[in-house]
């Protein structure tokens, strides 16, 4: 609904040329500003009560002051003197013409023309973009959820009935006011138990535009008899602002004008929970056209036809559409095994306060490529949650830091600074209302294999914020920060806060993107050699924890969740830097008689003793055999080092650096737990496979070997290439 408004002037005082004050002889006709000068009426309420044509003079020489105007309008004003008898009429002296009269004054400009406050605040206001292939039907559904036809339109259905949608292309045939490209055609038919509702939301604002008026457009047509729309804002507490308009759309294209004066706010909500919701209520069975839809904002009621942009800019207003969705699409990262559900925990899963390091300020590899650094002696404790996820907990009784650390090799560290990359956080932390923390990007021409005696992380202490305050600098070189292009060094600062109770996932997602790699400083990609990612937070208090279900550092400059692998696929990834034959769910020394390493050879009949056991066969022909006898070990995944420190684990005792050999010696089977370092030696080590061969025979290798008879060993064995690892 219009609301009128007075003229610049109110009170309208004139004199005639002669500079005489005007009488009660003079009228005011109030015409179209456009030929052939038709009536344009006037009002003497705001509401719409129309002034007789013409209005009559006062005897002071002034108009009546409650003459009110369409602001939609511009008007011509004649001013006539009637003299003689009969009525007044056109053919009176004219004594003064006002053409391109405007009652909003100088500020604003007439219907049509754009000089709008805000701008169309609606997205894909032509649907240009749409999330169906046309047509889509959706048949006898009953209270479907709401359907994303479009990035930033929902059809909200309730009841039952069928649905079909087009994007409807349109050309000279389809000429249209607004010159649109396309419409979007819905064809809704059923026993729907409210009314069809196409919506379009405004995030994280419940009190936008309170207090001033809200102008809208559409441009639509009906198939068939006309039918009345609404267009109106509701806000996030369920209240509707005002209707824009309420037409009713014939069979022809047109454009359709309204504005509202919107109240003061009375919405509760806070962002980002609070939003207006623009909604255009359709009839239950119609068959509509719909484009070119815009909501514009200003200080005085104005009508603002469709201010025509082109496809490219309407496409450009989406990014709020697609950021979040680029956000959470998944590049491969180049860190390893921090898509923690998928991590194999090749150490255990579980790291009590008793497993972790004693001192001040020491560190431990806990899950695959995870480090842990605790400020406090034995004060955190690791485990899977729920989810999978990895779950740091303080229990020591007072306050402490953590920071989460990987290493990458020289082959990643090149890469890495070959252009900008981001980094991703996905958890939450029960510290209170949350936690602080910073993300710092190291890179060094030193080496870290063997850089600490004590420590096996670049973290010798955190500041208050978890950023590292000092370091255990690696052998031949410093650490030098990878800095984000905005704010610089220790500037990656961020909050983990509680767990989400609504939406999609209980995660928060920190982003943090760009950071600047061309401010590594002297370290380039010739001369580096490792690359560390420290995640350090600030106190965690007693009896809380951080949950993480991800990290990543992705290229490009928006930070994602990391790319979906499997658990094969992980498992492949952190073998390159550390392997086991040990299940993952197995802990490396107890005596595990399961899943033993087996080479091919004749078994003898003896075989029912171990038949659970796999076994690596070493051919007899005499006592001496031994000494021209070995074994080898193919590596699952080649490992980032060409010599990996291997350890050999006895399978009956547990034993690190002890076999376990059966002889078959006089018709049976003896065992002897040898000593690797006494009875084997290595050959051929390398970053594929290890092999051992015999430099001794067994200690218990007494007796007559028997013709065709054969020896066993039974083997665990761990394969590590981790950096930041002591030898």
């Amino acid at each position: 609904m219009i609301n009128f408004i007075r003229g610049a002037n109110p009170v309208w005082y004139f004199v005639n040329l002669q500079g005489i004050q005007f009488d009660d002889t003079y009228w005011l006709w109030t015409l179209q500003n456009e030929l052939p000068y038709l009536p344009a009426p006037v009002y003497e309420t705001p509401t719409g009560t129309p002034w007789s044509d013409p209005i009559q003079f006062l005897s002071n020489g002034t108009l009546p002051i409650e003459i009110y105007f369409d602001p939609t309008q511009v008007y011509r004003l004649e001013i006539r003197q009637h003299v003689g008898l009969g009525s007044p009429s056109q053919s009176d002296p004219l004594i003064y013409v006002i053409p391109n009269y405007s009652p909003n004054g100088e500020q604003l400009t007439p219907a049509g023309m754009s000089n709008d406050l805000t701008g169309n605040q609606i997205a894909n206001p032509q649907f240009v973009n749409v999330n169906f292939n046309s047509p889509f039907v959706l048949s006898s559904v009953t209270n479907p959820p709401p359907i994303e036809i479009a990035p930033g339109w929902f059809l909200i259905l309730q009841g039952t009935g069928s649905i079909t949608l087009n994007q409807v292309a349109l050309n000279n045939s389809n000429e249209n006011p607004t010159n649109a490209p396309y419409a979007l055609r819905l064809t809704i038919s059923g026993t729907w138990s409210t009314t069809p509702i196409l919506r379009q939301r405004f995030q994280q604002n419940g009190m936008l535009w309170a207090n001033k008026y809200v102008a809208g457009s559409i441009t639509a047509l009906i198939n068939g008899s006309a039918q009345p729309i609404t267009a109106r804002l509701v806000d996030s507490n369920g209240t509707t602002l005002g209707s824009i308009m309420n037409p009713t759309v014939g069979a022809s294209w047109a454009e359709y004008l309204g504005n509202v004066l919107l109240p003061a706010t009375t919405n509760p909500n806070t962002p980002p929970a609070a939003y207006i919701d623009y909604q255009i209520l359709l009839p239950q069975v119609v068959d509509i056209y719909l484009t070119s839809i815009q909501v514009t904002v200003s200080n005085l009621a104005q009508n603002y036809t469709y201010e025509q942009d082109s496809v490219d800019r309407q496409i450009d207003h989406l990014f709020h559409y697609y950021q979040p969705k680029l956000n959470y699409k998944p590049i491969n990262s180049y860190l390893v095994g921090w898509d923690f559900p998928k991590n194999p925990g090749q150490l255990g899963y579980t790291w009590a306060t008793a497993a972790m390091p004693s001192g001040a300020n020491l560190s431990t590899y806990t899950w695959d490529q995870t480090i842990l650094f605790q400020s406090v002696s034995k004060s955190v404790s690791v485990a899977q949650g729920s989810s999978d996820e990895y779950v740091i907990s303080n229990a020591s009784g007072a306050g402490t830091q953590v920071a989460v650390i990987q290493y990458l090799d020289q082959a990643e560290a090149i890469e890495i600074l070959n252009g900008n990359v981001s980094v991703n956080i996905a958890g939450y932390s029960t510290n209170g209302g949350g936690i602080s923390g910073t993300v710092s990007l190291w890179c060094t021409a030193g080496t870290v294999q063997t850089a600490m005696t004590s420590n096996n992380s670049i973290v010798a202490t955190l500041n208050s914020a978890g950023y590292p305050a000092t370091f255990n600098q690696p052998t031949g070189g410093t650490w030098t920060e990878i800095t984000p292009q905005i704010g610089g060094a220790g500037s990656a600062i961020f909050t983990l806060g509680a767990m989400k109770t609504s939406g999609p996932t209980q995660y928060n997602d920190i982003q943090i993107n760009s950071f600047g790699l061309n401010n590594a400083g002297a370290i380039t990609s010739a001369t580096v050699k490792q690359f560390a990612i420290v995640v350090g937070f600030a106190n965690l208090a007693n009896g809380a924890t951080i949950v993480l279900e991800s990290i990543s550092l992705v290229p490009g400059d928006i930070a994602t969740r990391p790319a979906v692998k499997s658990l094969a696929e992980t498992l492949f990834d952190c073998q390159q830097y550390y392997e086991q034959s040990y299940l993952p769910s197995e802990i490396v020394s107890p005596a595990v008689i399961t899943n033993q390493i087996l080479t091919t050879g004749p078994i003898t009949t003896n075989n029912a003793l171990i038949s659970d056991q796999a076994v690596t066969y070493v051919p007899a022909t005499n006592k001496s055999f031994f000494t021209e006898s070995g074994f080898s070990i193919s590596y699952l995944s080649v490992k980032r080092s060409t010599s990996p420190s291997i350890n050999l684990f006895s399978p009956s005792t547990g034993t690190k650096n002890v076999i376990d050999t059966y002889l078959s010696v006089s018709s049976a089977l003896v065992l002897s737990t040898d000593v690797v370092s006494s009875f084997w030696g290595t050959i051929n080590s390398s970053n594929r496979v290890s092999s051992f061969f015999r430099t001794a025979g067994p200690s218990s290798s007494t007796g007559t070997v028997g013709q065709g008879a054969g020896t066993w060993i039974f083997y665990h064995y761990t394969s590590d290439a981790r950096l930041g690892i002591v030898t």
